[in-house]
């Protein structure tokens, strides 16, 4: 004979519904505290990002306003006749013999140069060197000119050496380009 099945019944399903639904809320509860985190790195990020680009902000302005109270020093405070004041005046004095300490060259004798090229030479550049040397490329219509150019040079005091770097004939137009290094006498 067969026994009849026995049904199995589970009278404490409520607890382990209640374990379930208890689970559930924590990993509920913990999704929840991991998105309110990453938001909240988010806005700290962004606001230190903003905050950096204020700071930037504020050092170019303070750059700036340096600048537009140095200019202010040379506004003019009451236009005269001639349209400066003794104070307009007196600041740019300040300012050129500033500048007058800082040059190296005299422009005299830039001016010196640039007249012995007249009218045989054309200067198409001038640079100065860090090492103090003056750089000078130019062209001519004839050797004789670069030769003549180069022997005017050598009078002048505040030149020490002239160092001919390169000079080249064009065939076709009779025309020599040549390039000097000036060993220049610092002031």
């Amino acid at each position: 004979m067969k026994s009849p099945e026995t049904m199995k019944i589970d009278l404490l399903s409520y607890q382990t519904e209640a374990e379930q639904q208890k689970k559930k809320g924590y990993t509920e509860v913990l999704l929840l505290c991991l998105v309110a985190v990453l938001l909240m790195g988010a806005a700290a990020g962004f606001y230190y990002q903003r905050g950096q680009e204020l700071k930037a902000l504020q050092e170019e302005k303070q750059v700036l306003q340096t600048e537009v109270d140095d200019l202010k020093k040379v506004e003019v405070i009451s236009t005269g006749a001639d349209g400066t004041t003794s104070r307009q005046v007196g600041n740019l004095k300040t300012i050129v013999a500033k500048l007058e300490k800082e040059r190296k060259v005299d422009p005299q004798r830039l001016l010196d140069i640039y007249l012995l090229t007249v009218p045989k030479v054309t200067i198409s550049m001038m640079e100065f060197k860090k090492d103090g040397n003056l750089v000078i490329n130019a062209y001519t219509s004839r050797q004789s000119n670069m030769i003549e150019f180069v022997d005017n040079l050598k009078t002048k005091e505040y030149i020490k050496d002239i160092k001919v770097i390169n000079s080249k004939l064009n065939e076709k137009t009779g025309e020599v380009t040549f390039t000097l290094d000036l060993v220049w006498e610092v002031e």
